[in-house]
């Protein structure tokens, strides 16, 4: 059983989005355990186009004919979560601007997805525990559940990447505003028709990003890196990979007493 199994999820329908989202993790994973090491321990999945297609469903669908399809995608979000090694990244775009009005995306999301998430979880705890008092695990389990949610699309964040951009020949005063301005990335509506690039570029823009200068801006990204920091588990699995000079650096305590 590897140390951290994530199940990637997105709305989006791209052939590459799968690729971006767990090029996103891992520079949110390089924030929250910084020089953590790459390796088998760390899992991500669905790894193939048919599970990646089911991964994609119509969660925000109200024909009749799709109601299985997201319960059967809560389902699986809740098994991934009570695994102890399991946790569940979705990307969920907001469809609003930074500050501005209140996502109608978003708040579907928690209606459709989470809360039905969170139902299946407690039922599961209280098959255990009878009718005790399982509140906190249910909490825990629910904080391995990690949205992604850029303000106003994931483009928000990605073409905050510029240096990357300007490399692939994308040029413009857009462009120009954006790197003297990285805030007003999140201050765009549908960032996506204001750049002319194929969504293939967007691993490598992921990959190449610098999530610091986004962290830094106190936004959407700072909101999500703060929440997938606020999962315990997360940060307790990924930091006991950090090898012992990273562990000296950051946790030099923990050597100590190791070694008493």
């Amino acid at each position: 059983m590897s140390d951290v199994a994530v199940l990637l999820l997105t709305e989006d329908n791209s052939k590459w989005a799968f690729e971006t989202i767990e090029q996103l993790c891992r520079r949110i994973f390089d924030l929250l355990a910084p020089q953590v090491a790459s390796g088998e321990w760390l899992t991500f999945a669905p790894v193939n186009d048919a599970a990646r297609a089911e991964a994609t469903a119509a969660w925000k669908s109200k024909k009749p004919r799709d109601h299985a399809k997201v319960l059967r995608l809560c389902r699986q979000i809740a098994e991934q979560v009570l695994r102890s090694d399991g946790f569940v990244f979705f990307h969920v775009d907001s469809d609003v601007t930074w500050g501005q009005d209140r996502s109608h995306n978003l708040d579907t999301f928690d209606e459709v997805i989470r809360g039905k998430v969170r139902a299946i979880v407690r039922g599961h705890f209280a098959k255990i525990d009878g009718d005790g008092a399982h509140g906190p695990r249910v909490e825990c389990a629910m904080s391995k559940l990690i949205t992604l949610t850029p303000y106003y699309s994931i483009e928000a964040w990605l073409f905050a990447n510029v240096a990357q951009l300007r490399k692939l020949g994308v040029t413009g005063a857009v462009l120009d505003a954006w790197e003297a301005d990285l805030s007003k990335l999140e201050q765009t509506i549908k960032p996506k028709q204001r750049l002319s690039i194929s969504t293939r570029h967007y691993p490598t823009l992921a990959r190449e990003l610098k999530p610091a200068n986004l962290y830094h801006l106190g936004s959407s990204f700072f909101e999500t890196v703060n929440r997938a920091g606020a999962c315990g588990s997360l940060i307790v699995r990924l930091r006991h990979r950090w090898p012992d000079w990273v562990r000296l650096q950051y946790c030099p305590e923990e050597l100590e007493d190791a070694a008493r």
